[in-house]
């Protein structure tokens, strides 16, 4: 499936100055992600994308640059923080577990509610310290926020598990032998208990 962007409206405008940038100065994941809802409104991710990887050639032989350092400083340089957001959400969907995680570590602090799904989606990501790195992010989000997003996504939250259970069978049974002890499972768990309670 093609990734189509969506943006709720409160960003649309900024999402398609920025996302156009995006697309030609990086290699771009045509394929769909995720879309969820948020008050309402979708919001699309694509499955990856890539903010470093430069196009060039010497004679008939392309190559790539790649340069993650310079890459996120290129990622971040924007007068508004609401782009700055938008683009660090988007990083988190790189193909580089270490990009990934820098991304949702610079989003610390920010509690913009289109930024959330970006930071749950990395709670079934394959490489644990990105999920690491979003767990405490997620865990000061405003309960009712959170309650109100996982209630109206259900599947998506479903989704996010089944992967951070297979990874976890795949990759870190040795290291948490019981699945409840997984860092993303135990956050997880916490979140749908909250969608549970609202509920109520």
């Amino acid at each position: 499936m093609d990734y189509e962007p969506r943006f709720p409206a409160a960003i649309a405008r900024m999402a398609a100055i920025e996302l156009p940038d995006l697309i030609s100065t990086a290699g771009y994941a045509r394929n769909g992600g995720f879309v969820v809802t948020i008050a309402g409104e979708y919001l699309s991710a694509p499955y990856r994308i890539d903010y470093e990887r430069h196009a060039h050639s010497v004679g008939s032989m392309p190559y790539r640059v790649r340069d993650r350092d310079r890459a996120l400083r290129h990622l971040v340089d924007r007068d508004s923080e609401e782009a700055r957001c938008f683009r660090l959400s988007l990083g988190t969907r790189h193909w580089d577990g270490r990009f990934r995680e820098a991304c949702a570590q610079q989003l610390a602090g920010t509690d913009a509610p289109w930024v959330l799904p970006f930071l749950l989606a990395l709670l079934g990501d394959y490489v644990v310290e990105v999920a690491n790195a979003a767990i405490p992010i997620v865990a000061h989000w405003d309960s009712r926020a959170m309650a109100a997003f996982a209630r109206d996504n259900d599947a998506f939250v479903k989704v996010t598990k089944a992967r951070a259970v297979s990874y976890w069978n795949c990759y870190y049974r040795r290291r948490w032998p019981c699945l409840a002890d997984y860092p993303p499972i135990v956050a997880l768990r916490t979140i749908e208990h909250l969608a549970r309670k609202s509920r109520d």
